[in-house]
């Protein structure tokens, strides 16, 4: 149940060995009105590193009966020594009144990681849209981790997407996203974590009513998150961001926006599985002179020392992702799992 709407699914899974069947059904009243679907898969091996799957899916709603037929095949290779190299393709059919589409995928992922602490992983895939609109996509995900110290992490991550027409070639769409950080984690106590992250976004999106590609927004973000552990019960947080907008209109000059995000966190241990957590959040846009403050208030379950599950009110209207461009409809009750390491 949410603010867009509610949901609900029941299903069931038969296993045998490495292979599984499972069917569902779902039940979802939002925006885009009521629908119900029947999903059937299965999934099984094709030798000790590939596999195969396949899913169908049954959809009624206010705009008809909707049927999608999914397949897909992967490979995996152990090239060597902490190298790993993936492949795969998939194929897709949707059919429903009068649209008919077929979209093919093929994916590439290599992997490294060795004993010095350094990790890297690309994630490649190109997809391509039958139908109505014939379109080409594009996706490319890397990131790397390498240690320059028992304490010190360099992060780098890079992802791309693009989308166009295949007919015309226009760009639809395109997002690029850089990101550099460090990460600081003692090895010899958990006492203080920091992390310091630099992105930039370039993000160009399709305006109702007017040409695709004549709307673009670059965001340049600096962030500062911390944690400390002041007593065996008590954890204190900080997140200080910075963020530079800039709006680009064909035709139009350019404007550019400025915004601070400061955020205060103590959370208290009340029982050894219990704690609460109360946070103080602030957002100043000095070029608007703009200033939204409030607080949040969380109750967290820790089950496990790496599983904790989270719910509270949100009393102020912002989120706390400093790359989000707000609109100022976040607040309410929440719900989050989180995983720690």
């Amino acid at each position: 149940e949410g603010s867009l709407g509610s949901s609900a699914e029941a299903g069931a899974v038969i296993s045998s060995g490495d292979a599984r069947v499972y069917v569902s059904e779902r039940a979802i009243d939002d925006r885009a009105g009521e629908r119900t679907a029947t999903v059937v898969g299965a999934r099984a091996p094709l030798g000790p590193d590939s596999r195969i799957y396949s899913e169908y899916q049954w959809e009624d709603g206010e705009t008809g009966r909707r049927e999608v037929s999914l397949l897909g095949v992967q490979r995996q290779w152990d090239a060597g020594p902490g190298l790993r190299l993936v492949v795969g393709g998939e194929a897709s059919d949707v059919t429903g009144g009068a649209q008919i589409s077929r979209r093919t995928a093929a994916t590439t992922s290599l992997s490294y990681v060795n004993d010095r602490g350094f990790k890297a992983v690309t994630r490649q895939q190109v997809r391509f849209e039958s139908g109505t609109t014939p379109r080409e996509q594009l996706l490319s995900v890397t990131r790397i981790d390498r240690r320059l110290g028992p304490s010190v992490t360099l992060l780098g991550n890079f992802r791309y997407s693009r989308t166009s027409r295949r007919d015309t070639g226009e760009v639809e769409a395109r997002l690029e996203e850089r990101g550099l950080g460090f990460a600081y984690r003692p090895v010899a106590h958990d006492r203080f974590n920091a992390l310091a992250r630099y992105t930039r976004v370039l993000d160009l999106r399709p305006v109702s009513g007017s040409p695709l590609g004549g709307s673009e927004r670059v965001l340049d973000v600096i962030a500062l998150d911390t944690a400390c552990g002041l007593t065996r019960r008590l954890e204190w947080l900080s997140k200080i961001a910075w963020r530079s907008q800039e709006e680009r209109h064909d035709g139009v000059v350019p404007a550019t926006s400025r915004a601070w995000l400061a955020i205060q966190r103590l959370n208290l241990e009340v029982w050894k599985p219990i704690a609460f957590g109360v946070e103080y959040r602030v957002l100043d846009q000095p070029d608007t002179d703009d200033r939204r403050q409030g607080f949040l208030t969380e109750v967290l379950w820790a089950p496990h020392d790496s599983f904790r599950v989270g719910g509270g009110f949100n009393f102020t209207e912002f989120s706390d992702d400093a790359v989000s461009t707000n609109d100022y409809s976040v607040r309410g009750w929440f719900l989050r799992v989180q995983g720690r390491y």
